[in-house]
């Protein structure tokens, strides 16, 4: 039924398009639709749409998306005062994030012989394995202001423990899942040599990760 409503509002949306009025507002704001449907089957039909965005070519719902993290530093700023200005963690994620798209581009350059790979595909499909990540830190800035440490521990602290421990698994289950995919349908590379990508990048970014952690980043 969601998703529903979301293509009825998309079909409005392009008529308004269509007819050239305010072209810029309403293209921003189907994308906007585009995104949250697409959050929606990513749950519901992962692989589908997951393939359905590599053949994207529209690089607004990437802008969408970024967007979405901009303002998470800065509302989750207002909970818990980051050491660094909110403005320095966005740049950071987008310098990760290029970072990321330019070892697999790379990787999967040199393992696929057969054809070119293309980096837009890239781009777009890495950028919605973000959505597990957002929706994680979100969930744990509001946890903090709703539930600010320290916690007691009694029976509720611990369910409350386990809920959140089991939250955590299925939201990175999810992301191995969107990553692998995004992986698949734009690099078109064998199963183990995904495999292989992602265990290689996990022992570049395991490491970096601990040293910005020791940084307080």
């Amino acid at each position: 039924l969601v998703i529903s409503c979301l293509d009825i509002s998309l079909s409005i949306l392009s008529v308004f398009y269509n007819m050239d009025f305010k072209q810029r507002i309403f293209e921003v704001l189907a994308a906007l639709i585009i995104v949250v449907r697409r959050f929606l089957l990513l749950i519901l039909v992962p692989y589908k749409t997951m393939r359905r965005i590599c053949n994207e070519t529209d690089m607004m719902q990437v802008y969408i998306i970024f967007t979405s993290i901009f303002v998470y530093f800065h509302a989750a700023n207002r909970f818990r005062e980051y050491e660094y200005e909110p403005i320095i963690l966005f740049l950071m994620t987008v310098v990760h994030f290029v970072i990321t798209v330019l070892f697999f581009f790379m990787m999967s350059g040199f393992l696929q012989k057969k054809q070119p790979v293309e980096i837009k595909p890239l781009v777009s499909t890495l950028a919605y394995t973000l959505l597990p990540t957002i929706i994680w830190f979100s969930t744990s800035s509001i946890l903090y202001a709703l539930l600010p440490p320290p916690r007691n521990i009694n029976l509720l602290g611990m369910a409350f423990s386990m809920l959140y421990i089991s939250f955590s698994i299925t939201l990175l289950i999810w992301k191995i899942i969107l990553l692998y995919l995004a992986l698949r349908f734009s690099t078109q590379l064998a199963f183990y040599r995904i495999i292989y990508m992602i265990m290689l990048y996990l022992l570049l970014a395991i490491p970096y990760s601990l040293v910005l952690y020791a940084f307080d980043y």
